[in-house]
Protein backbone atom coordinates (compact mmCIF):
# COMPACT_ATOMS: atom_id res chain seq x y z
CA UNK A 1 0.00 0.00 0.00
CA UNK A 2 1.32 3.45 -0.96
CA UNK A 3 0.21 7.01 -0.31
CA UNK A 4 1.57 10.21 1.15
CA UNK A 5 0.63 11.91 4.42
CA UNK A 6 -3.09 12.65 4.51
CA UNK A 7 -3.71 10.70 1.33
CA UNK A 8 -5.87 7.65 0.94
CA UNK A 9 -3.88 4.40 0.91
CA UNK A 10 -3.44 3.12 -2.64
CA UNK A 11 -3.36 -0.67 -2.99
CA UNK A 12 -0.52 -1.99 -5.10
CA UNK A 13 -1.54 -3.04 -8.56
CA UNK A 14 -3.76 -1.68 -11.28
CA UNK A 15 -7.16 -2.96 -10.28
CA UNK A 16 -10.32 -0.85 -9.96
CA UNK A 17 -9.78 -0.20 -6.25
CA UNK A 18 -6.30 1.21 -6.85
CA UNK A 19 -7.58 3.37 -9.71
CA UNK A 20 -10.39 4.69 -7.51
CA UNK A 21 -7.97 5.51 -4.70
CA UNK A 22 -5.67 7.40 -7.07
CA UNK A 23 -8.63 9.34 -8.49
CA UNK A 24 -9.80 10.30 -5.00
CA UNK A 25 -6.28 11.36 -4.03
CA UNK A 26 -6.07 13.64 -7.05
CA UNK A 27 -9.41 15.15 -6.08
CA UNK A 28 -8.20 15.66 -2.50
CA UNK A 29 -5.04 17.32 -3.81
CA UNK A 30 -7.11 19.75 -5.88
CA UNK A 31 -9.34 20.52 -2.90
CA UNK A 32 -6.29 21.17 -0.74
CA UNK A 33 -4.80 23.47 -3.38
CA UNK A 34 -8.10 25.36 -3.64
CA UNK A 35 -8.28 25.68 0.13
CA UNK A 36 -4.70 26.96 0.27
CA UNK A 37 -5.44 29.54 -2.43
CA UNK A 38 -8.52 30.67 -0.53
CA UNK A 39 -6.57 31.04 2.72
CA UNK A 40 -3.88 33.02 0.94
CA UNK A 41 -6.48 35.19 -0.79
CA UNK A 42 -8.26 36.00 2.48
CA UNK A 43 -4.95 36.85 4.16
CA UNK A 44 -3.91 39.10 1.26
CA UNK A 45 -7.32 40.78 1.20
CA UNK A 46 -7.18 41.46 4.93
CA UNK A 47 -3.71 42.97 4.51
CA UNK A 48 -4.84 45.22 1.66
CA UNK A 49 -7.93 46.40 3.53
CA UNK A 50 -5.88 47.14 6.64
CA UNK A 51 -4.00 49.96 4.88
CA UNK A 52 -6.96 52.18 3.90
CA UNK A 53 -8.65 51.50 7.23
CA UNK A 54 -5.48 52.56 9.06
CA UNK A 55 -5.29 55.69 6.91
CA UNK A 56 -8.90 56.55 7.73
CA UNK A 57 -8.28 56.05 11.43
CA UNK A 58 -5.11 58.18 11.38
CA UNK A 59 -6.88 61.00 9.55
CA UNK A 60 -9.78 60.95 12.00
CA UNK A 61 -7.40 60.88 14.98
CA UNK A 62 -5.59 63.97 13.68
CA UNK A 63 -8.89 65.73 13.02
CA UNK A 64 -10.12 64.89 16.50
CA UNK A 65 -6.91 65.96 18.24
CA UNK A 66 -6.22 69.01 16.07
CA UNK A 67 -9.57 70.13 14.63
CA UNK A 68 -8.04 73.29 13.13
CA UNK A 69 -5.42 71.41 11.11
CA UNK A 70 -7.78 70.86 8.16
CA UNK A 71 -9.13 73.58 5.90
CA UNK A 72 -12.90 73.55 5.22
CA UNK A 73 -13.72 70.59 3.03
CA UNK A 74 -10.18 69.18 3.15
CA UNK A 75 -11.02 66.48 5.68
CA UNK A 76 -14.06 65.34 3.72
CA UNK A 77 -12.01 65.19 0.51
CA UNK A 78 -9.24 63.14 2.12
CA UNK A 79 -11.67 60.70 3.73
CA UNK A 80 -13.66 60.39 0.51
CA UNK A 81 -10.50 59.42 -1.37
CA UNK A 82 -9.68 56.63 1.08
CA UNK A 83 -13.28 55.37 1.08
CA UNK A 84 -13.33 55.34 -2.72
CA UNK A 85 -10.08 53.37 -2.81
CA UNK A 86 -11.45 50.87 -0.32
CA UNK A 87 -14.69 50.54 -2.32
CA UNK A 88 -12.74 49.73 -5.50
CA UNK A 89 -10.74 47.09 -3.64
CA UNK A 90 -13.86 45.48 -2.16
CA UNK A 91 -15.60 45.48 -5.55
CA UNK A 92 -12.56 43.81 -7.14
CA UNK A 93 -12.40 41.20 -4.38
CA UNK A 94 -16.08 40.37 -4.83
CA UNK A 95 -15.63 40.09 -8.60
CA UNK A 96 -12.70 37.69 -8.21
CA UNK A 97 -14.64 35.61 -5.71
CA UNK A 98 -17.50 35.25 -8.22
CA UNK A 99 -15.38 34.28 -11.23
CA UNK A 100 -16.42 30.80 -12.32
CA UNK A 101 -19.50 30.72 -10.09
CA UNK A 102 -21.91 32.69 -12.28
CA UNK A 103 -23.16 31.96 -15.78
CA UNK A 104 -21.86 34.15 -18.59
CA UNK A 105 -23.92 34.85 -21.70
CA UNK A 106 -21.70 34.56 -24.76
CA UNK A 107 -22.99 36.43 -27.81
CA UNK A 108 -21.54 38.19 -30.83
CA UNK A 109 -19.88 41.34 -29.51
CA UNK A 110 -18.68 44.31 -31.55
CA UNK A 111 -15.21 44.98 -30.13
CA UNK A 112 -15.04 48.61 -31.22
CA UNK A 113 -18.38 49.35 -29.60
CA UNK A 114 -17.20 47.81 -26.31
CA UNK A 115 -13.90 49.72 -26.34
CA UNK A 116 -15.53 53.06 -27.11
CA UNK A 117 -18.12 52.51 -24.37
CA UNK A 118 -15.29 51.84 -21.91
CA UNK A 119 -13.45 55.02 -22.91
CA UNK A 120 -16.62 57.12 -22.69
CA UNK A 121 -17.85 55.70 -19.37
CA UNK A 122 -18.52 58.21 -16.55
CA UNK A 123 -15.83 58.26 -13.92
CA UNK A 124 -13.09 57.10 -16.28
CA UNK A 125 -10.21 59.52 -17.05
CA UNK A 126 -11.13 59.80 -20.73
CA UNK A 127 -12.81 62.43 -22.85
CA UNK A 128 -15.30 61.71 -25.65
CA UNK A 129 -13.89 59.60 -28.48
CA UNK A 130 -14.16 60.76 -32.07
CA UNK A 131 -15.46 58.77 -35.00
CA UNK A 132 -13.12 56.96 -37.37
CA UNK A 133 -9.74 56.56 -35.69
CA UNK A 134 -10.78 57.27 -32.13
CA UNK A 135 -8.65 59.00 -29.55
CA UNK A 136 -9.23 60.17 -26.01
CA UNK A 137 -7.00 62.23 -23.73
CA UNK A 138 -7.04 61.40 -20.04
CA UNK A 139 -6.47 63.73 -17.11
CA UNK A 140 -2.86 62.52 -16.98
CA UNK A 141 -2.25 63.72 -20.55
CA UNK A 142 -2.04 60.20 -21.95
CA UNK A 143 -3.75 59.78 -25.32
CA UNK A 144 -5.68 56.59 -26.07
CA UNK A 145 -6.12 55.77 -29.75
CA UNK A 146 -8.42 53.05 -31.12
CA UNK A 147 -7.66 51.51 -34.52
CA UNK A 148 -9.50 48.86 -36.49
CA UNK A 149 -12.65 46.83 -36.02
CA UNK A 150 -13.56 43.30 -35.08
CA UNK A 151 -15.97 41.05 -33.28
CA UNK A 152 -15.75 38.16 -30.84
CA UNK A 153 -17.92 35.69 -29.00
CA UNK A 154 -18.01 36.88 -25.40
CA UNK A 155 -20.09 38.12 -22.51
CA UNK A 156 -20.34 41.86 -23.16
CA UNK A 157 -20.17 42.91 -19.51
CA UNK A 158 -17.21 40.69 -18.66
CA UNK A 159 -15.41 41.75 -21.85
CA UNK A 160 -15.89 45.43 -21.00
CA UNK A 161 -14.27 44.86 -17.62
CA UNK A 162 -11.29 43.10 -19.21
CA UNK A 163 -10.81 45.92 -21.72
CA UNK A 164 -11.16 48.58 -19.04
CA UNK A 165 -8.54 46.94 -16.84
CA UNK A 166 -6.07 46.55 -19.72
CA UNK A 167 -6.49 50.13 -20.93
CA UNK A 168 -6.32 51.59 -17.42
CA UNK A 169 -3.18 49.59 -16.67
CA UNK A 170 -1.56 50.78 -19.90
CA UNK A 171 -2.54 54.42 -19.34
CA UNK A 172 -1.29 54.33 -15.77
CA UNK A 173 2.24 53.45 -16.88
CA UNK A 174 2.37 55.06 -20.33
CA UNK A 175 4.58 58.04 -20.99
CA UNK A 176 2.20 59.72 -23.42
CA UNK A 177 0.24 57.26 -25.56
CA UNK A 178 -1.80 54.07 -25.56
CA UNK A 179 -2.97 52.37 -28.74
CA UNK A 180 -5.82 49.86 -28.85
CA UNK A 181 -5.85 47.77 -32.04
CA UNK A 182 -8.87 45.62 -32.88
CA UNK A 183 -9.20 42.54 -35.09
CA UNK A 184 -11.39 39.45 -35.17
CA UNK A 185 -11.23 37.90 -31.71
CA UNK A 186 -8.31 40.12 -30.67
CA UNK A 187 -7.77 43.30 -28.69
CA UNK A 188 -4.17 44.56 -28.53
CA UNK A 189 -3.24 47.31 -26.06
CA UNK A 190 0.18 48.95 -26.54
CA UNK A 191 1.78 51.63 -24.38
CA UNK A 192 5.01 53.63 -24.51
CA UNK A 193 5.86 53.23 -20.84
CA UNK A 194 8.77 51.42 -19.17
CA UNK A 195 7.39 47.95 -19.88
CA UNK A 196 7.82 44.86 -17.72
CA UNK A 197 10.88 42.58 -17.77
CA UNK A 198 10.11 39.22 -19.35
CA UNK A 199 10.71 37.17 -16.15
CA UNK A 200 8.04 39.24 -14.35
CA UNK A 201 5.30 39.16 -16.99
CA UNK A 202 3.53 36.15 -15.54
CA UNK A 203 3.93 37.36 -11.97
CA UNK A 204 1.81 40.45 -12.60
CA UNK A 205 -1.19 38.20 -13.23
CA UNK A 206 -0.99 36.98 -9.64
CA UNK A 207 -3.30 38.69 -7.19
CA UNK A 208 -1.92 41.68 -5.26
CA UNK A 209 1.42 41.65 -7.09
CA UNK A 210 3.14 45.02 -7.62
CA UNK A 211 6.58 45.01 -9.18
CA UNK A 212 8.02 48.37 -8.13
CA UNK A 213 7.31 51.79 -6.72
CA UNK A 214 5.57 52.96 -9.91
CA UNK A 215 2.93 50.33 -9.30
CA UNK A 216 2.34 51.11 -5.64
CA UNK A 217 -1.01 52.23 -4.28
CA UNK A 218 -0.45 55.87 -5.09
CA UNK A 219 0.03 55.05 -8.75
CA UNK A 220 -2.83 52.66 -9.17
CA UNK A 221 -4.82 49.88 -7.61
CA UNK A 222 -4.14 46.96 -5.34
CA UNK A 223 -2.54 44.74 -7.95
CA UNK A 224 -5.79 43.05 -8.98
CA UNK A 225 -6.48 44.55 -12.41
CA UNK A 226 -4.48 42.14 -14.54
CA UNK A 227 -5.51 39.16 -12.40
CA UNK A 228 -9.16 40.04 -13.00
CA UNK A 229 -8.54 40.58 -16.72
CA UNK A 230 -6.94 37.18 -17.24
CA UNK A 231 -9.42 35.24 -15.10
CA UNK A 232 -12.40 36.82 -16.87
CA UNK A 233 -10.81 36.18 -20.27
CA UNK A 234 -10.10 32.54 -19.49
CA UNK A 235 -13.62 32.11 -18.20
CA UNK A 236 -14.70 32.93 -21.77
CA UNK A 237 -12.21 30.53 -23.43
CA UNK A 238 -9.83 33.41 -24.07
CA UNK A 239 -6.57 34.62 -22.55
CA UNK A 240 -4.42 37.68 -21.87
CA UNK A 241 -0.68 37.62 -22.57
CA UNK A 242 2.04 40.26 -22.20
CA UNK A 243 4.91 40.94 -24.61
CA UNK A 244 7.14 43.81 -25.69
CA UNK A 245 5.35 46.61 -27.52
CA UNK A 246 6.64 48.19 -30.74
CA UNK A 247 5.82 51.48 -29.00
CA UNK A 248 8.62 50.73 -26.53
CA UNK A 249 6.54 49.69 -23.54
CA UNK A 250 4.22 46.79 -22.87
CA UNK A 251 1.77 45.00 -25.15
CA UNK A 252 -1.28 43.25 -23.67
CA UNK A 253 -2.93 40.85 -26.11
CA UNK A 254 -6.48 39.72 -25.37
CA UNK A 255 -7.63 36.78 -27.47
CA UNK A 256 -11.21 35.52 -27.56
CA UNK A 257 -13.17 33.02 -29.64
CA UNK A 258 -13.83 34.73 -32.99
CA UNK A 259 -17.35 35.61 -34.01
Amino acid sequence: VTGGPGALPVPRGDDELAALARTLNRMLDRLEEASARQRSFVADAAHELRSPIAALRATLDVARTHPDSYAPGELVEELAGEVARMQVLVDDLLLLARVGSRPLRATRVDLREVVEQVLAAPGEPWTTVAAGVSSASGSSGVTVQVIGDGAATADAGALARVVRNLVENAARHATSAVQVTLAEGRVTVDDDGPGIPEPDRERVFERFVRLDDSRQRGAGGAGLGLAIARELAREQDGDVRLTNSPAGGLRALLTLPPN
